[in-house]
């Protein structure tokens, strides 16, 4: 699955990404991230706001966000995370039911990701932030101001890109 601009959303047909369905989700505007778990995909926007879907197809608006963009989300086996501009942190256990989770730090987030444990959140500033439980938020500092865009973890590190060529790596 994979989203983009105008709230369209393109669904694989057989799980291989040869052929692809568009599908039209109303009012969703500028998609911006989406993750799968508890048995729903949950998707976020440009405006805040939230869709959960069962298939991917048929789309629900479970949370309105007053154009406070949210970017990315990730899942932990337990519950999603959804980051966004001014620090704006959600989470919730089964994508329909969201609480907001202080950042301590006021710094556009971009990006989430979920990696042995730690939560890792980044943006547009000179901090990441870090996370054991998606609840409490800890900035850690970078050495220096970064556009970041992504984050992943895998091979035991978490791995942030950003403008200008940024490459920031962290082991666990």
């Amino acid at each position: 699955m994979a989203t983009g601009a105008f709230g369209y959303v393109l669904v694989s047909r057989d799980g291989t990404g040869q052929a692809w369905d568009l599908v039209d989700v109303p009012d969703g505007w500028e998609l911006r991230g989406i993750a799968y778990g508890n048995g729903v995909f949950a998707m976020t926007n440009d405006r805040g706001d939230i869709f959960v879907s069962p298939d991917g197809r048929s789309w629900e608006r479970v949370l309105q966000g007053n154009f406070r963009r949210l970017s990315k989300l990730a899942f932990t086996g337990e519950r999603f995370v959804a980051v966004g501009r001014e620090g704006r942190i959600l989470l919730s256990q089964d994508g329909r039911t969201w609480v907001e989770a202080p950042a301590n730090a006021s710094i556009d987030l971009t990006a989430v990701a979920y990696g042995e444990g730690r939560f890792v959140a980044v943006g547009w500033g000179t901090a990441a932030l870090t996370s054991t439980d998606g609840r409490s938020w800890t900035p850690e500092d970078l050495g220096g101001y970064y556009t970041l865009r992504d984050v992943v973890f895998g091979n035991g590190r978490f791995v942030a890109v950003g403008d200008s060529g940024a490459v920031l790596v962290r082991q666990r």
